[in-house]
């Protein structure tokens, strides 16, 4: 792969986060949590990796949920404030949660894509 000189609006990143268990006993219920990188957007469903329950949170990594459940206030045309379903652009923060214990020495890896902004 060849690293990019230069990013335009519109173009797509692939984040890859790596993991490695340093320690000696297995590593229970691990969270792999990463921010959506400024100036991009989360391209919806491309956190989905197998062995792992991805949620995600709107509110700076405070809370985190499925799609589904994930709401958003926005001001209506009269300007009061307003519930609305969330969608992938409002992700702030994505959490995966693995669904097997990671042995020691053991190393993986999760990702996900973002269109920059």
């Amino acid at each position: 792969i060849t690293p990019v000189q230069k990013m335009l609006p519109g173009d797509e990143v692939i984040y890859t986060i790596s993991y490695n268990n340093k320690t000696g006993k297995p590593a229970e219920a691990m969270q792999i949590i990463n921010p959506v990188p400024k100036h991009t957007r989360y391209r919806d469903r491309s956190a989905l990796i197998e062995g792992t329950d991805v949620t995600f949170s709107v509110d700076g990594g405070k809370t985190y949920a499925t799609p589904d459940k994930l709401t958003v206030t926005v001001k209506d045309k009269t300007g009061r404030d307003v519930q609305r379903p969330a969608n992938a652009t409002d992700y702030t923060h994505i959490r995966w949660v693995l669904k097997q214990n990671v042995a020691p020495g053991q190393t993986g890896a999760v990702r996900f894509r973002a269109v920059i902004i």
